[in-house]
């Protein structure tokens, strides 16, 4: 699974942030007369097609920042 990061100032990826957030899976490419556009499935399960161009594909070190602490849930005993 791919995760991507919207990171584009512009009016239309705005507005996707703020209504559905900032993350979203990456469900694949499709190539469009306008260029390359990512599918992406956002956490309230809306789905939306942008540009390439405005997302950063996040690796598996960038989601260890984005759990707080993941190593450190143990069990007192």
């Amino acid at each position: 699974m791919r995760v991507a990061k919207l990171i584009a100032e512009d009016k239309d990826t705005v507005s996707l942030r703020e209504e559905h957030g900032m993350y979203a899976e990456v469900l694949g490419l499709s190539e469009t007369p306008a260029g390359l556009h990512a599918r992406l499935k956002f956490g309230d399960d809306h789905r939306a097609a942008v540009r390439v161009q405005n997302i950063k594909i996040l690796q598996e070190s960038d989601w260890e920042k984005l759990i707080k602490q993941p190593s450190r849930k143990t069990v007192a005993g």
